[in-house]
C-alpha cells in the first residue's frame, strides 16, 4: 500500500471519526440546553432573575440552542458529503474500512458482502489497522 494511499484512508477515517464525537458532542449537548431551558421556563429557576448577557437569557432567546443547531446540521451535511466520497472507492481496503467503521459491520458480515473469506478479510483488516496505526504514531511522533 503506498503512502499517498495510506494518507487518503486514514484522513477520511479520521475525519469520519471526529466528526461522529461532534456529532454525538452536539446532539448531547442541545438536549441538555433544552433541559435547562425547560427549568428556566417552567421549573424550579422560573422565579430566579435573569441578567442580560446570561446563558440563561441566551437559552431564553433561543440564540445559545440556534447556534448549536446549525452547527449540527452543518456537521451532519459533512458527514453526508464524506460517507458520499468514500463510496466512490472501488478497493478493497477502502471498503473493509467503511464496512466496518462507517456501517459497523463485523468482519464476517464484511467477507458475506464483498465474497471474500473471512481470513482474508481479517488479514487485511489486521494489516490497515497496523498501518493506520504506525502512521498515526508517525504523525504524532514527527510532526510539530
Amino acid at each position: 500500500m503506498s503512502n499517498k494511499k495510506l494518507l487518503n484512508i486514514y484522513e477520511w477515517l479520521t475525519d469520519y471519526q471526529d466528526l461522529q464525537k461532534r456529532i454525538a458532542y452536539l446532539e448531547h449537548k442541545i438536549k441538555r440546553s433544552k433541559q435547562e431551558l425547560s427549568r428556566w421556563e417552567s421549573g424550579d429557576l422560573s422565579n430566579q432573575p435573569l441578567t442580560k448577557d446570561s446563558i440563561a437569557a441566551d437559552l431564553i432567546n433561543g440564540t445559545y440552542i440556534k447556534r448549536d443547531e446549525t452547527e449540527l446540521a452543518h456537521l451532519i451535511n459533512l458527514r453526508f458529503d464524506l460517507v458520499k466520497f468514500v463510496n466512490q472507492f472501488d478497493d478493497l481496503d477502502s471498503k473493509i474500512l467503511k464496512l466496518k467503521y462507517i456501517d459497523g459491520l463485523s468482519l464476517y458480515e464484511i467477507a458475506e458482502r464483498t465474497g471474500y473469506s473471512y481470513m482474508h478479510i481479517r488479514r487485511c483488516h489486521s494489516s490497515l489497522a497496523r498501518a493506520i496505526q504506525a502512521y498515526d504514531k508517525f504523525l504524532l511522533d514527527y510532526l510539530p
